[in-house]
């Protein structure tokens, strides 16, 4: 069932397992959260406000090649006007 794959961690996407797997890459930012992925291993990251406590409304893009990041929206919503036109 659904639910027995959820706990089994076998389907759906883990947010804890993904960004564990994303801190293994080298240059992968220490505080930078993984929010999706392009297949190719580019990552879709959050990164912290200056304060530290909270993250940016701002959605970045982490090129796995190169280890740098990019903003690709200032929020979710500039995001998904994006996906919408793509």
């Amino acid at each position: 069932s659904a639910r027995e794959a959820t706990a089994n961690n076998t389907r759906g996407n883990d947010i804890v397992r993904e960004n564990a797997r994303a801190k293994e890459w080298s240059g992968f930012p220490d505080a930078a959260v993984a929010i999706g992925s392009n297949g190719s291993g580019d990552l879709l990251i959050l990164m912290p406000a200056e304060t530290g406590a909270t993250l940016q409304d701002a959605v970045f893009r982490w090129d796995h090649e190169t280890a740098r990041v990019s903003k690709v929206a200032d929020n979710f919503d500039e995001l998904d006007k994006r996906e919408e036109c793509g």
